[in-house]
């Protein structure tokens, strides 16, 4: 299991980086990841839409991808985005499964 815990915005601006960091992921060979979301200041319907795309890119390379949220922001901009029964979130980490931990910093530019 491999966690990427993500900070600040997730927008048009700053969803290359999360993109960008999946795709590192997977080509390593990750097969189980899950993206924490509690660190969002902010998440509008593009960064929705990079995770909802990027959980079906994970899943044909044979990742598993799955969010940890447990904040309104988040959870309310994937009822907006439709998102939310696409994606499976995990109500709380069980830090014994996490064998890896990156941050990413995301910041509009």
């Amino acid at each position: 299991m491999h966690t990427v815990l993500l900070l600040g915005e997730l927008d048009r601006a700053s969803a290359p980086a999360l993109e960008a960091e999946i795709e590192r992921l997977c080509a390593l060979g990750v097969d189980a990841l899950t993206l924490d979301l509690n660190g969002l200041t902010e998440i509008d319907t593009i960064g929705v839409a990079v995770i909802v795309y990027r959980r079906g890119w994970c899943e044909r390379r044979g990742c598993e991808l799955e969010l940890l949220a447990d904040t309104p922001l988040v959870r309310e901009a994937f009822a907006r985005a439709g998102g939310g029964e696409r994606v499976p979130f995990v109500r709380e980490r069980i830090d014994t499964r996490v064998t890896t931990r990156a941050q990413v910093a995301l910041a509009a530019n």
